[in-house]
């Protein structure tokens, strides 16, 4: 699969991501709006003059014989609370109003939203087998991201570390074990010290490479478990500077964990990060 039908499936699945989201926060920031009194009588006019700012504050009723009438009186420096009332009413309300609507459009594109990537599937099986998919599916995707050969981090003879995961690959600590086999448990493709490329053009060897396979994004997940031992500290802060430096953002696309003997890593923490970044 060519890079260009790689990065399309990537964008759909992080428009859809995208737009979701946006919809929640948009919904979460109309529910914390006051609502305030729909009245018609009472208006603010805002207006500058000569570098001044000037207000001034329209009333209005239905006279007698029916017709509107509108006073209008500036607002001196005693109603300025009134003023900003009043600016304060206008500006949420029309929140509100550019927020019913953007929802609304998003709603409606994701219900008439047909991404390229569902082309190939629904083609029958006998044209299946004479086309060849510009955009790969999900599953052979996943098949080759898994099928990647890579040569990890040697473990030395002086390495008496005996610790292996559910899948019986040779990890260095129980920590290890255990975020390990809670992505696998969650079924999150991983890599174990799978080797990047830093700056300087030396090997660095992240404890996990992981896939989050809707969105097709790998992240690096460090995890720093003597944190109690300040040079291992400084040598952690460095390795994330090292990281930085070739693109690798925290919580873009870098994780962490990190735990000393009295603060120990537990499943919990993984699984947040696990429903945060990675399904």
């Amino acid at each position: 699969m060519n890079n260009y039908s790689q990065n399309k499936t990537i964008l759909s699945n992080e428009l859809l991501n995208i737009i979701n989201e946006r919809i929640k926060f948009l919904k979460e920031t109309y529910n914390n709006l006051p609502n305030w009194p729909q009245s018609s009588k009472l208006r603010l006019e805002a207006t500058t003059r000569r570098n001044f700012d000037e207000y001034y504050i329209v009333t209005s009723h239905i006279d007698s014989k029916g017709k509107l009438k509108c006073k209008r009186k500036y607002a001196n420096k005693s109603q300025i609370s009134k003023v900003k009332k009043l600016a304060q009413r206008d500006y949420e309300n029309s929140i509100k109003k550019r927020i019913s609507a953007e929802i609304l459009h998003l709603n409606n594109f994701l219900n008439t939203w047909e991404p390229a990537e569902n082309v190939y599937p629904s083609l029958s099986n006998a044209r299946k087998k004479i086309v060849t998919p510009f955009i790969e599916e999900e599953a052979d995707y996943l098949r080759e991201w898994e099928a990647y050969e890579y040569t990890g981090n040697k473990f030395w003879p002086e390495d008496d570390t005996d610790f292996f995961t559910s899948k019986s690959e040779r990890v260095r600590s129980k920590s290890e074990v255990l975020i390990a086999n809670t992505l696998n448990k969650h079924g999150i493709p991983y890599r174990y010290e799978c080797p990047i490329q830093l700056k300087n053009g030396r090997l660095k060897y992240p404890d996990f490479t992981v896939l989050n396979v809707r969105s097709r994004q790998e992240f690096i997940w460090e995890h720093f478990g003597r944190m109690g031992d300040p040079n291992y500290v400084s040598n952690s802060l460095k390795k994330l500077k090292e990281y930085e430096k070739i693109g690798y953002v925290l919580g873009v696309n870098l994780l962490i964990t990190m735990e000393d003997s009295n603060n120990p890593i537990s499943t919990n923490t993984i699984e947040q990060i696990i429903y945060r970044f990675l399904k």
